[in-house]
């Protein structure tokens, strides 16, 4: 996965004058980066689910996503009916063995687990039969395909249990003739074997597309895309024990018949089956089709037809509904050709258009069968559409009147793009914003332990009226125990937002929103601050009169809000990015990317009654320019900071200054690559001072592998202590700092 955003902690073990430069290999073995939480777009939502979904013992929906983004090669999700608990189980890919890329439905064994297929991956990258838990516990590789003759490969089908308990599935190849088997497994695994391989003599089917199902009278029954005396696919019929295996009917694609058979088979309660073709047919869009057990009675019980907005193109299987008539999708077609779902009555009677999907957030594209509850409503999965094009899962009731997206994939995380530190509560846990991800694709409020544990996202922007969407800067915990925030965009005119929340997610509120005139401010990249007489304080990079940024304050209920200064054109300060800090000495100070003299970023202060504003540095470009970032006060009342370019390397610098302005010192020029130091910390890699006393922060580049640092500045001086290697799975361009 490239580029993942990570959680980290350290383990420090410096002790204080016993560290120097000299010594870095100790160094670095006294720090372990230890993963706790990953955010990557599909890693936490995944994207183009394909297989249908099922719906478990305990009620909720169970699914499986092709693929996401970057590396990440499919998940296995839950979620339940109303739209709520949507969670990734297990994340397909990230062992040597793991198999990819699931295209078809889990199976719910009677042993209440989860069972399941992918098409490529495993030892030999030939696909795998894998089980686990409900809750996403006990993942395991069952089988793994080799693709050899006395093996099956790349199954797109998923699996049965037949009435003897064990698991029964088809592979697209493989095999004697490298063109497909059925087998059978144990549900632990064991018991390996191949009930039949498909050969293509006698005109034999070739290249299983679709599951199998058991017939009433116990034997396995079951289609193939190719095959058969036209090469257009055949419906077969094989004992468990593999014996009596026959073609019962091969397609000839004619008007009065189908072919390439995607979905797989149902049986009704007199024994005959029932399907769909993806093509052929009266209008060769596609066919439902109905045949007795013994391989007679074949009839097409509907041609599907483009003149009459009609889907088309069905690639997935058909239902019961609990009226007794078959539900089923079509991939294209109906009113905007993004696809339908249908009802049709068994004797072919009474065809109808339920639903047409419209292709965009309502998603589109269906390619897999239903899946109903007892009280009759529908549930499927689309494989485009959505907010983000990836996906959706929905819900349909059976007469078509209800429809709703309850899940859209957005190939992104639950939480994605986490620009902004943490902080840890009063209550122990940590607490973040995400910049995108959540179910608006507008940001996240999330929490979660120490260890990783607990993650809960505890708000979704973009999902009140007018709300805030964006966040780019932390939160802070006030002294009522609330967490309070900023987003970037949102709000009345998409100027952003100041907003505060419970710990738990409750009681979400608005408590500003920004108007972007000459009276108000504009996109408050930067966080909040808290002082002691508990007002708020924070800055916004645009607006004001000149247009280049506030400083405002406002009480915690949204009372009291004012601006104290609009910043103009150099030597002033200009478009802070980051927040405020409060001085031991009672001044409020900052830094900008932009303004003072050479209109490269500054440092300034001002009181918070709104009086002895001043700018106390004007940077060059040879001590740093770009000051993003917040400063941060040491012992002795020393402000220290950092610059995203400028210094000697133009790879950004370490800064001090004294309150009064004096004392000024560039203490690292940062060089990137050369000679493994950092370089360009970014916006909210903000610094913060160890348990050790030492001066800790991050770099965006640089580093071993040019994908960021760890550094310290210490009683030697000083030093890289870890470089991010750029290797999937670990995180690389620390985009904020520590905390501690």
């Amino acid at each position: 996965m490239n580029q993942q955003k990570t959680i980290w902690t350290r383990i420090l073990g410096w002790v204080p004058g016993l560290w120097t430069l000299a010594v870095a290999s100790s160094l670095f073995a006294q720090f372990r980066l230890t993963q706790i939480e990953a955010f990557c777009t599909a890693e936490n939502l995944g994207s183009k689910p394909f297989g249908h979904l099922i719906r478990g013992s305990d009620g909720a929906l169970y699914g499986t996503t092709v693929s996401g983004a970057g590396e990440l090669e499919g998940t296995v999700f839950r979620l339940n009916p109303d739209e709520s608990g949507f969670a990734v189980l297990h994340v397909f890919g990230r062992t040597p063995d793991d198999g990819t890329t699931p295209f078809a439905e889990l199976l719910e064994g009677s042993d209440g687990a989860l069972y399941g297929t992918t098409h490529l991956g495993g030892g030999s990258g030939q696909g795998t039969v894998f089980t686990l838990q409900k809750d996403g516990n006990g993942y395991r590789v069952l089988h793994g395909f080799d693709g050899t003759v006395d093996d099956g490969a790349a199954p797109f089908a998923g699996l049965i249990e037949g009435a003897d308990g064990v698991l029964y599935g088809v592979t697209h190849y493989g095999g004697s003739a490298d063109l497909g088997t059925v087998y059978s497994v144990n549900r632990d695994g064991t018991g390996f074997r191949l009930v039949h391989s498909f050969t293509a003599a006698g005109k034999d089917g070739v290249q299983p597309f679709a599951g199998l199902v058991e017939g009433s009278d116990g034997v396995l029954y079951g289609t193939t895309n190719f095959g058969g005396s036209s090469n257009l696919g055949v419906i077969f019929r094989v004992n468990r024990d593999g014996g009596g295996y026959r073609v019962l009917r091969s397609f000839n694609g004619g008007v009065t018949d189908g072919s390439f058979p995607y979905g797989a088979l149902v049986e009704d309660s007199e024994g005959a089956l029932y399907g769909t073709t993806l093509t052929g047919g009266s209008g060769d869009l596609g066919t439902v089709f109905k045949l007795n057990r013994d391989g007679g009675g074949y009839e097409v019980l509907h041609s599907f037809a483009a003149g009459a907005k009609e889907g088309s193109d069905p690639y997935g299987g058909l239902i019961w509904g609990t009226d007794g008539a078959l539900y089923g999708t079509t991939s294209v077609g109906g009113s905007d050709n993004h696809g339908a779902v249908f009802k049709l009555n068994r004797d072919g009677g009474e065809f109808a258009i339920l639903h047409s999907f419209a292709g965009n957030a309502a998603g589109g594209g269906p390619r897999s069968a239903l899946v109903r509850d007892p009280e009759g409503t529908l549930f499927g999965v689309t494989d485009a559409g959505g907010r983000a094009n990836r996906g959706t899962v929905f819900r349909l009731t059976e007469d078509g009147r209800e429809h709703r997206v309850i899940h859209s994939f957005i190939g992104g995380g639950e939480t994605e793009n986490p620009y902004a530190g943490l902080i840890e509560g009063s209550d122990g846990s940590l607490y973040g914003v995400s910049w995108g991800g959540g179910s608006g694709d507008q940001g996240t409020v999330y929490t979660l332990g120490r260890d990783g544990s607990g993650f809960t996202v505890l708000h979704h922007f973009g999902t009140v009226e007018a709300d805030g969407a964006n966040p780019h800067a932390g939160l802070i915990e006030a002294s009522d125990g609330l967490l309070y925030g900023t987003t970037v965009q949102g709000g009345l005119s998409q100027n952003g937002t100041v907003f505060r929340l419970k710990r738990d997610g409750s009681g979400y509120q608005i408590l500003w929103r920004f108007l972007g005139s000459p009276l108000d401010g504009s996109k408050p990249y930067g966080g909040l601050l808290e002082t002691a007489d508990g007002s708020l304080y924070g800055t916004t990079a645009y607006g004001g009169g000149p247009g280049l940024g506030t400083i405002f304050r406002m009480d915690k209920d949204g009372s009291g809000y004012a601006i104290l200064r609009g910043f103009g054109k150099p030597p002033d300060a200009a478009s802070p990015y980051s927040g405020l800090i409060a001085g031991s000495d009672g001044f409020l100070y900052g830094s900008s990317p932009y303004g003072g003299k050479d209109d490269i970023g500054s440092v300034f202060r001002l009181r918070s009654d709104n009086t002895g504003f001043g700018v106390l540095h004007s940077f060059k470009e040879t001590d740093g320019k770009h000051a993003f970032a917040r400063l941060i006060e040491g012992p002795g009342g020393v402000l220290y900071g950092t610059t995203a370019l400028g210094g000697a390397a133009d790879k950004g610098t370490l800064f001090k200054i004294n309150k009064d302005g004096t004392g000024w010192g560039v203490i690292h020029d940062f060089t990137g690559t050369d000679d493994g130091d950092g370089a360009r910390p970014s916006a909210n890699a903000s610094l913060v001072f160890g348990g050790d006393g030492a001066l800790y922060g991050t770099t965006y580049f640089g580093g071993v592998a040019d994908a960021g640092t760890i550094f310290q500045l210490g009683e030697a001086g000083y030093g890289v202590v870890y470089s991010f290697p750029g290797e999937a799975g670990i995180g690389a361009n620390p985009y904020a700092g520590l905390v501690k």
